[in-house]
């Protein structure tokens, strides 16, 4: 809290006279004490009852001292410690639909909208003292100081040269060795607290380069010494369950991590490589009820379409789209929408990526021959009411997914084009025929995923490019503390919502060339991935830039 506000609101509540301030004021010159010190130095007035009625003037909850039980290492991660200290706050609680943060000053209560954007979580506040709140920060930074730099200390007997009578039990005894523990633990976390997707951890001749994607782009965050690799790579072997002793082959492997209250689930490639193994691990966030037509990017026309289709008891939903461009959280969302006590929801998956009460999941197995195709057909014995295929990979897989949908099912599944129509043309191309396609299909959603501008930092800006491309105005990125001076946070779909009515369904008989198909999509009055796209720059969601790099 300011010194001024402090000492303005002494005076104002009557707590000290004007006279006794100069006093202070003249104290603090001699012995270079904060106000709040001196004032509770000289006895003139309690330093917790003055907190006290700060709190109650702004209808908050006050908290004299901030014991160890506070101080939430962890949830604090989750933001800059430059942030924290810049606006004076500190991240008490997280609850499953709020979020409590300490405060030193009414000042620090602006930073309310920002928080809820990050956290997607009610913020309320409580008012601590800026000595209490002030030690709590230099705990948590000299936390955030034992980074993995810090930890090359204790790692500098690991070496990859040497050998070993039994390599397995030397293998196990580097994994387990607590600051390799502690330092693949350490990775995991900063990538989920920055919203990480995938940890990339790569070898090269004489470094260990490691990056995580966020918003789906890769940023550098540690360049490691060499010799770190191989204790590494053993760690998240055991932790995956994989052959820790075989370097030779790609490997796959999973597990389960419960980091602040949620469980996670990891999934770990690896790949022999001239310097190494390379390791992604894909962060997936376990059981989620986030799922929401709201927070695709869906608006407008475009939704109030998806949402009919929604309504639909029979036919085929179809989401297409290159690998990474949201698919999978459409439709999530969709299923999420649908998932009622009076449907039978079941899923077949390659893998189950993110759990849903209420809806049975499973994964296909090729090694056994469960595929989609032989799992869709055991599933329609199941009573069904909607069934979501994760993909439609083959002609026996698209024909049995109509089939389900022209005897009385709601299907759900994805495929790998690049606009709306073209799921028509691959479909053709699959074998189906055209007849089918016409009477089963309900509607195709085409997307892709831009980076969202920083609501805190974004600046508008007026240029001629957005005039050249149909966009009145937009914003440009700055970057802050809260984007990580990236500009960005976040991401948002940009959709292609294509409705089959009776002239589309009569354009597919017709078996129209894929651009004159796309033509007559448009007239009918299809809003194309770039028109949405440029919407979304003009509302200032995100910029040229971001869309035409998908598009």
């Amino acid at each position: 809290m300011s010194e001024k506000f402090l000492e303005q609101f002494a005076v104002s509540n009557n707590v000290i006279t004007s006279i006794q301030l100069k006093e202070l004021q003249s104290l603090q010159e001699q012995t270079n004490a904060s106000f709040e010190s001196v004032l509770h130095e000289t006895g003139l007035f309690k330093i917790d009852d003055l907190y006290g009625m700060i709190a109650a003037t702004f209808g908050l909850h006050f908290l004299p001292e901030l014991s160890d039980d506070y101080i939430n290492v962890a949830l604090n991660s989750r933001l800059p410690i430059d942030y924290l200290e810049l606006n004076s706050i500190l991240l008490l609680e997280e609850g499953g639909t709020t979020l409590t943060v300490g405060v030193s000053s009414p000042k620090s209560l602006e930073v309310k909208n920002e928080l809820e954007l990050k956290f997607s979580k009610h913020v309320q506040f409580a008012l601590v003292k800026e000595s209490e709140l002030n030690k709590a920060l230099l705990k948590i930074k000299s936390q955030h100081q034992r980074t993995m730099g810090d930890l090359l200390e204790d790692l500098e007997s690991f070496s990859d040269g040497g050998l070993h009578q039994d390599e397995t039990e030397f293998l196990m005894d580097i994994a387990n060795k607590a600051p390799i523990v502690r330092l693949v633990n350490m990775l995991i976390l900063q990538a989920i607290n920055e919203n990480g997707s995938d940890v990339h951890i790569e070898p090269f001749e004489k470094s260990l380069e490691i990056r995580f994607r966020i918003d789906g782009v890769l940023r550098k965050i540690q360049s490691s010494p060499k010799n770190l690799a191989q204790a590494i790579t053993s760690r998240i072997k055991l932790l995956a369950n994989m052959d820790i002793t075989e370097k030779r082959l790609p490997q796959d492997g999973k597990f389960k991590m419960r980091i602040q209250e949620k469980e996670y689930d990891i999934r770990v490639s690896t790949l022999p490589s001239f310097h190494g193994e390379s390791i992604v691990l894909r962060i997936l966030r376990g059981e989620h009820d986030r799922y929401s037509m709201k927070t695709t990017g869906l608006s407008g026309w475009n939704l109030q379409k998806v949402q009919s289709f929604m309504k639909s008891t029979t036919g085929v939903i179809l989401i297409t789209g290159p690998t990474g461009s949201g698919k999978t959280t459409t439709l999530y969302s969709i299923l999420s929408e649908l998932n009622e006590p009076d449907r039978k929801l079941i899923t077949i998956e390659d893998p189950v990526e993110y759990q849903m009460q209420g809806i049975i999941q499973m994964n296909v197995n090729s090694r056994i021959g469960m595929t989609f195709a032989s799992a869709l057909r055991s599933i329609l014995r199941q009573d069904p009411d909607i069934i979501m295929v994760g993909e439609i990979r083959d002609l026996e897989t698209a024909e049995t997914a109509i089939q389900a949908a022209l005897t009385g099912h709601l299907v759900l599944s994805t495929l790998h084009t690049n606009d709306a129509p073209s799921a028509v043309t691959r479909l053709m191309e699959m074998g189906v025929e055209p007849y089918l396609i016409s009477t089963s299909v309900v509607g195709v959603i085409a997307q892709r995923l831009v980076r969202t501008l920083c609501e805190e930092c974004k600046r508008p800006i007026t240029q001629d490019e957005f005039v050249n491309h149909g966009a009145s105005k937009g914003c440009e990125p700055v970057g802050c503390e809260l984007c990580r001076k990236s500009g960005y946070l976040g991401r948002v779909g940009v959709f292609e919502v294509l409705e089959f009515d009776e002239v589309i369904r009569e354009m597919i008989m017709s078996q129209r060339g894929p651009q004159k198909l796309y033509e007559g999509c448009i007239e009918q009055g299809m809003v194309a991935l770039k028109t949405d796209g440029l919407d979304k720059v003009r509302l200032g969601l995100t910029t040229i830039d971001e869309v035409f790099k998908v598009i």
